[in-house]
Formats: structure tokens, sequence, C-alpha cells
């Protein structure tokens, strides 16, 4: 009888150790998916590492969690997340120099380190804090890039930690640190975009002024001495006269493209009149040059917004209408802004739309003088916005959304 309840018991300590196990792994797993989530997410960096200490908490039962990200410049790694009990990234520690208490030494080194059993640690800081929170254990780990360190990721526990969770804590500070440089690099990315965007902008604004100021008023004189030098031609030389006013004519020509190009390069009134009248302006002229109706809903509202916001938008719109008379067939687009809980703008035909592939920007690279729909996304977005693409058989919409409207000048 003696010996059936040992082995009962030991299979009841069998099953519960096999349970355990079993929860242990399923948290572990739910650890590294809810980090790959947010390490994946549009969220800004430090919402992303805040959710990544946050998931840490929850998963493995840490006390608190906290990640530092180092600044080269000054050689302190400064707080960037907090998680658990302690949730303030502007406290005490939130300024640690490299070799300074065990968060500096473990970027210093470059290495992790474990303990469970802080209270007689040498480099605790405050061991009677770490008495009375209940405190038991420490893991930190070094991001590293290569033989670059990027920061610390540190946990403290109220139970020992075992070596199953160390290794998961391990991979997760691994990802954290592929995370933090890919999100980096992305960053840097758009800034260079942005850069190249508005030194285009820039390169537009000038070729405008120039075709405007000189190239356009050159054209001008020849016209008006083409002109002149014809009523100074006698009658009988029916020939002279017939050639020169073809010349006038060809001159007159030029004239008119010249300041066509120079509006599509960048339109003046964009500048010194607003994001309204400029889509006024440059509607009315697509008008003329395309027979496409062009109706307008703008809100009044809506005000003048910062330079590099109206020049977004405008793009926006100029590539939009290009597309419509290119590709949709269209006789008729509708261009509404207005602001609700942001700042909309919508142009819309009723042609016959676009394909999958057209929508994301991976054929037709689009009028030469616009943006084509992979740098109007990009252009949205710098400014803080969305762009969407609707588009059936019926007819396609470009919708632009910022929250709060942008910022007003």
């Amino acid at each position: 009888m003696c010996a059936r309840r040992n082995l009962s018991a030991k299979q009841s300590r069998r099953h519960n150790l096999e349970r355990e196990a079993l929860k242990s792994l399923a948290s572990q797993a739910a650890l590294r998916a809810d980090v790959g989530s947010a390490l994946a997410s549009a969220m800004d960096l430090r919402r992303i590492l805040q959710k990544c200490a946050e998931a840490i908490v929850k998963h493995v039962e840490a006390t608190f969690v906290r990640v530092w990200l180092l600044n080269d410049d000054q050689e302190v790694l400064e707080l960037q997340a907090s998680a658990g009990m302690y949730t303030r990234i502007n406290g005490t520690y939130s300024r640690i120099a490299l070799g300074k208490l065990e968060i500096g030494h473990i970027a210093r080194k470059k290495t992790k380190y474990v303990n469970n059993d802080i209270v007689h640690h040498s480099r605790i800081h405050d061991k009677k804090w770490a008495k009375r929170e209940g405190l038991v254990a420490f893991a930190g780990y070094s991001l590293v890039i290569g033989k670059r360190v990027i920061g610390v990721v540190g946990m403290f526990f109220k139970h020992s930690i075992t070596r199953t969770i160390l290794d998961t804590l391990g991979s997760v500070a691994d990802a954290i640190a592929q995370g933090i440089e890919r999100i980096r690099a992305e960053e840097r990315l758009r800034q260079l975009s942005g850069q190249l965007l508005r030194s285009q902008d820039e390169e537009r604004r000038s070729i405008a002024r120039d075709l405007h100021d000189s190239t356009g008023q050159d054209l001008v004189a020849l016209a008006t001495m083409l002109g002149q030098l014809s009523g100074l031609t006698p009658s009988k030389e029916r020939k002279k006269r017939l050639l020169i006013s073809e010349c006038n004519a060809l001159a007159e020509k030029c004239i008119r493209e010249v300041r066509t190009l120079s509006y599509m390069l960048h339109p003046p009134v964009l500048d010194h009149a607003g994001l309204e009248d400029a889509i006024r302006d440059y509607a009315k002229g697509f008008n003329n040059r395309t027979g496409i109706r062009v109706e307008l809903e703008l809100s009044p509202r809506v005000g003048r917004m910062e330079r590099e916001i109206e020049l977004a938008l405008f793009r926006v719109v100029q590539e939009s209408l290009t597309n419509i008379h290119r590709h949709s067939g269209s006789n008729r687009a509708k261009i509404r802004m207005y602001r609700n809980s942001g700042l909309k703008l919508e142009i819309t035909d009723i042609g016959r739309g676009l394909s999958t592939s057209e929508q994301r920007g991976k054929e037709e690279p689009g009028f030469e003088l616009g943006v084509g729909i992979p740098s109007m996304h990009e252009r949205v977005k710098l400014i803080g916005g969305r762009l969407e693409i609707e588009s059936t058989s019926h007819g396609t919409t470009v919708r632009v959304t910022i929250p709060f409207g942008g910022k007003r000048t």
C-alpha cells in the first residue's frame, strides 16, 4: 500500500513537472511572438522597446524590465523603456555612464550577466532596497551588433531564473538588438529619401525661376523684336514677312510652353498664396490643357500649413491628375480637401481604375515631372500622413490623411 502511494506521488510530481515545463515553453513562445510583433510594427522606436519590456514582464514574470540605448557621443546609456514595478524613464538611473553600475559594466564588456542572489551582489547599489522589495535575481544582456554595443536590457526577478529562461532571454535580447539596428537603418533611409526629395524640389524651384525670369523673358523679347521687324519689312517682300510671321508664332508657342513647364516644375502661387489657391490655379490649367473637368471642394478651414506639407499635398494632386489624364479615360475628376479629425485630401475619377501593381507603383513611372506613386507614398510618410489608393472598375480615389491636419504656419 505504501509503495503504491509512493508511486502515485512520483507520478504526480512528474505530471506537475511536465505541466510546468509545457507552461514555460508556451510562455517563451508567446514572449518571442510578442517581441517579434512589436519589432515589426510601425510604432516609433521608444514605443517598440516599451512593448518588448512589457512582453518580458508578462511572459517570464519579471518584476521590472528596462532598456537603455547607448549615446555614442557622450558614452552614456539613456533609458528608453521601463515596464513592471517601475515605469518612469526619467528617474535616477535614466542615464548611466559606460562602466558604471552593473548596467554600465555590461555595456562596457559587451557581455551578459546573471545573478540569482542579488542581495549579496557587490555591484548592487542599494541592497536594502533589493531585500525590501523581495528581489532575488538579475539578468542583464548587452545589445550588440557585430562588435558594436548599442544598449543594454536589464531585468529583475522575485524568483530564481532557470537556464531555459536565460537562453530564451538571450535570444530575445539578440532579436531586440537586430530590430533596433533595422529600425535605425530604415529611419536613416527615410531621412536620406527626404533629403533627396527636398533637394529635388529646390532644384525644380530654381529651374522654374530661371525659366520664368530668364528664358521666358528672352523669348518675350525675341517675339517683340520679330514683331517690330515684321513692321519694318517692305510689303513687296511677302515671303520674308511670312517667314517672320511664322518665327513670331513659334516664339509665342515657346513662351507658352516655357511658362507651362515652369509652372509644372514649381507653381509660384504655392509659395505666396498657399495650397488652396495653387490647387485652384493648377486645376484650371489642367482643364485647359486636357479638357478634363475638375470639380473642387476645398474647405476654407484648411488654411496655410508648413511649406513642406503644402508642397507634398500639391505633388499628390499633380501626380493624381496626371495619372487620370494618362490612364483612366475619365473626363471628370474631383478634388476634396477638408479638416475633420485631421486633414484629408481626396482626388477621385470615374475611369477604368488601376491594377494592383500600378497602385503599388510597380508599373508606369508616371508623368515625367511628377513624383510617381512610390514617391507619393514617401512624401506623405515624411509629413506624418498616410496615403491610400482605392481603385475599382468604376474609378480611383487617392486619399491622404494627416493627423490633426498638419502644423499651421
